[in-house]
């Protein structure tokens, strides 16, 4: 009597348990039609795993306890008396199993049991949908977003490479115009194009400079004290040992394998500020404007508007552009007493592009002038691309540095998101 009642319970078991799976099976598939394509086949996937269960549940409880009934149904009608008889047998002496409450009850418990499985798989199902949903709609965004600031940052590329003059590059071109757009699907787009040639370069000190022209770490000193760093000795020093690739120096690898951590020279060219922050005696406090500072002052220039990394190698200084150079940086590579020469170039300027430097070097002289000439250009070759795109409280930046050649070749030199 046990076995049979065991047997019973497997049967239904089965049954439930392979109409649970096939439950599951159409809600994962239903969950499949309301995601992005790239999602519907894992979830498709996982519901053909449940209705594969669930159909092999369904045929094991057909096979083991449907199937056999049927076959006993066909056979001769004295067998079927007699099995009958049994079966009546077996419930009188049954007793209390044979009620109908006990077995129906423990069934009941499982169909519960598996029942709450199901609802709680079902919430869980649901809720990892809901998130997984939201986390590609944030994708989604995010990448439109990117491919917004990419297209600003296209547009600038294409505005430098189609440049009519490349001779001559000011502050009044298309390029170097701030740009504000909203595009149709709301995305509010920035862009702007700023000449690093208007500032002096850190990384011209790994050049070295033969002849009577300024070397450039006399240059950067003399820029550091226009800006009111008087001492930038140790500054420039350090600089230089960290960017030449020798081993001779104050500031080489046995001075900085006393900081903790330890660490070593790059032997190469600076990559961004923050590498420069590494080196012994710079840090970010040099670069944040003094409000206080009265610009009629000597020594009233702004580090931060005086110099700037450029992160490509060269063989030759780069030139500041005479036309979009600051006035710091430009009187700090002149140096004490250049104010006039100074507010000549900003004066020439205002009324056009400046195309010959004759006039300063009529202002500075011939001597002064030789030694400045590899510092001073017409026109700009590299460029910081700096683009923008916001939506809906989310926005992404790129900026990309760009090398324009003699011919209006535009590359890109260092992108970053």
């Amino acid at each position: 009597m046990s076995f049979r009642k065991y047997r019973r319970r497997i049967n239904i078991l089965l049954l439930v348990l392979g109409l649970i799976c096939v439950a599951i099976a159409a809600l994962f598939g239903l969950l499949a039609l309301a995601r992005m394509a790239h999602e519907q086949g894992r979830f498709l996937r996982i519901s053909a795993v449940y209705l594969g269960a669930g159909g092999l549940l369904l045929l094991a409880q057909y096979l083991f306890f449907i199937l056999p009934g049927q076959l006993r149904t066909r056979r001769s009608a004295t067998w079927q008396c007699r099995h009958g008889s049994n079966r009546q047998k077996a419930r009188i002496y049954a007793g209390d199993e044979s009620r109908p409450g006990n077995q129906s009850g423990s069934i009941l418990v499982m169909v519960l049991v598996l029942m709450g499985i199901l609802s709680t798989l079902s919430v869980h199902v649901i809720t990892s949908a809901r998130a997984s949903q939201a986390g590609a709609s944030r994708m989604m965004h995010r990448e439109q977003l990117r491919l917004a600031a990419l297209d600003e940052a296209r547009f600038a590329l294409q505005m430098l490479a189609e440049d009519d003059d490349l001779t001559v590059d000011h502050g009044s071109e298309d390029w170097a115009q701030p740009r504000e757009s909203t595009d149709p699907s709301g995305i509010e787009r920035i862009l702007r194009v700023e000449d690093m040639t208007a500032k002096f370069d850190m990384n011209n000190l790994a050049v070295e400079v033969t002849g009577e022209s300024l070397r450039p770490n006399d240059a950067l000193r003399v820029i550091m004290n226009a800006c009111g760093i008087f001492t930038p000795g140790l500054q420039v020093d350090a600089l230089r040992d960290w960017i030449d690739s020798d081993r001779e120096g104050t500031y080489e690898n046995n001075h900085y394998a006393k900081r903790e951590p330890a660490y070593q020279t790059a032997g190469r060219i600076l990559y961004g500020f923050d590498e420069l922050f590494a080196v012994e005696g710079w840090d970010a406090d040099m670069f944040e404007r003094d409000l206080s500072r009265s610009r009629l002052r000597m020594f009233a220039g702004e580090l931060v508007d005086a110099v700037t990394i450029i992160p490509a190698p060269r063989d030759r200084v780069i030139p500041l552009n005479v036309n979009t150079a600051s006035p710091d940086a430009l009187l700090g590579l002149i140096g004490l007493g250049g104010e006039p020469v100074v507010e000549s170039i900003v004066a020439r300027r205002r009324e056009g592009p400046i195309s010959r430097l004759d006039f300063i070097a009529h202002d500075l002289g011939e001597i002064q002038y030789a030694r400045l000439a590899p510092y001073l250009a017409m026109r700009s070759e590299w460029f910081l691309i700096q683009s923008a795109a916001y939506r809906d409280g989310r926005s992404e930046r790129i900026e990309v540095v760009a090398r324009r050649s003699d011919e209006g070749e535009v590359h890109i030199v260092r992108a970053s998101y």
